[in-house]
């Protein structure tokens, strides 16, 4: 009996030296960066303007960079930029009226990331290739040479994004002079490389899978053939007023700051190779006219221009893959159907330029990894791009089990806003329905 007491009194004492229970550890949030999703502009056809984009954060940070997917968007803010909370700060852009559309500005900070669509809307200037035979029109009616003008190209090979709705590209640029002479055969043109043709540093292109370094050089050799050439009788400057009375001076594109207005003075609305500045120049060296040309998909193209600025590859594609075949035997109208849509061609519908990195997320079907050979793709959208867990439900329906597949991607992983602005969920569907069975 005299036990109990003391064992009594042992387990108080444990308890009196037990642990506590830990505490939990306070969460602190992480930095966030707060910005608009979307905004809309709508600037005059030929013009730009200017747009603050307003930044809030929850704990101080500094804005490094702000990456545009296309040079019809300027950051005009110097950068980098100290951002603190409760304190007023934006980001100025400036957005070309030359293209109506979706563009993205990517931001990155010390904290989190964040990510902006800027909607472009107006008639913007037009079609390329309807331009391109009005202003060879105007040219040979006033009896001048027309000067296709491209400035501060900077190494610039790949169009602005996805060629169903973008600007520029060296292929675009390399068909230019013999559409010319095409469509105009009695209009005399010079075309002409103006300030930075070649890369200057080193630029980064990011994506979804990640991101890739690359650099163009050897421009201004690659389209020599073609005719295009630098001229000095294009000056750009940082004094344009002293060269404005120049002897054989044609144009002055300033370098920045304030231009003069002047019949010689030249302020590119785009970089890059997005748009071209057409002088109408008469005998005596006198600018008669002016238009601006859209480089977009309506030009013809000179694909063999890309083999001089081919990219490491950086995705493996099989053309024999066929993952859709495991789907035919026990769904073989849908199948049927499948084979005769645009998805089946999807690789296909792509321009080389856009045989990239980038292009190939949404045209492709990843194929199931095998280690250690890298990931392989096969081309074209097929029944496992948008229903998962399909490789597995085929496999377990050679079995006899009838294991379901694991669900759908959304379209609008691939019909965005960017690439697909009208896209229609429903009426997509109405052309496309199968399963239903």
């Amino acid at each position: 009996m005299a036990a109990r007491p003391v064992l009594l009194m042992l387990l108080a004492a444990a308890c009196l030296v037990a642990p506590e229970p830990p505490t939990a550890l306070p969460v602190t949030p992480a930095p966030l960066l707060s910005v608009p999703a979307l905004i809309r502009v709508a600037p005059d056809p030929g013009a730009f303007v200017e747009v603050d984009l307003p930044l809030t954060v929850t704990a101080a940070m500094t804005l490094l960079a702000a990456e545009v997917d296309c040079s019809c968007l300027v950051v005009l803010t110097p950068l980098p930029l100290a951002l603190m909370p409760g304190r007023a700060a934006a980001l100025r852009l400036r957005v070309a009226g030359v293209l109506p559309g979706m563009h993205s500005v990517r931001l990155a900070t010390t904290g989190a990331p964040a990510q902006v669509e800027v909607q472009v809307i107006g008639e913007g200037l037009g079609q390329g290739g309807d331009l391109l035979d009005t202003l060879l029109a105007e040219a040979r009616l006033a009896r001048c040479t027309a000067w296709f003008v491209i400035h501060d190209l900077r190494g610039q090979v790949r169009n602005c994004g996805c060629s169903a709705g973008s600007l520029g590209g060296i292929d675009h640029l390399a068909a230019l002079p013999a559409a010319c002479r095409t469509r105009g055969p009695d209009v005399a043109t010079r075309f002409v490389l103006s300030g930075e043709v070649e890369v200057a540093e080193v630029r980064s292109a990011t994506d979804e899978r990640g991101s890739a370094t690359r650099a163009s050089t050897g421009i201004t050799a690659a389209l020599a053939p073609y005719g295009w050439a630098t001229d000095a009788r294009i000056v750009v400057a940082d004094q344009v007023d002293a060269h404005l009375d120049a002897p054989g001076v044609v144009a002055v594109i300033p370098r920045g700051g304030e231009a003069p207005n002047h019949a010689r003075v030249v302020v590119p609305l785009a970089s890059g190779g997005m748009v071209a500045e057409v002088l109408l120049v008469d005998a005596a060296g006198v600018i008669r006219g002016r238009r601006r040309l859209p480089i977009d998909a309506t030009l013809p193209a000179e694909p063999a221009i890309l083999a001089h600025f081919a990219e490491p590859p950086t995705l493996r594609l099989d053309a024999a893959a066929d993952p859709s075949a495991s789907c035919r035997d026990c769904h073989a109208a849908d199948h049927a159907s499948w084979s005769l849509s645009r998805h089946a061609r999807a690789w296909q519908s792509l321009k080389p330029a856009d045989h990239g990195e980038s292009c190939a997320r949404c045209h492709t079907t990843a194929l199931p990894a095998v280690a250690p050979a890298p990931p392989r793709l096969a081309p074209g959208v097929h029944c496992q791009a948008c229903h998962t867990g399909a490789d597995a439900h085929a496999t377990a329906r050679r079995r006899g089990d009838p294991l379901p597949t694991t669900g759908a991607n959304d379209c609008r992983t691939c019909h965005d806003a960017k690439h697909h602005p009208g896209f229609d969920r429903a009426q997509a569907w109405s052309v496309m329905v199968h399963g239903a069975r």
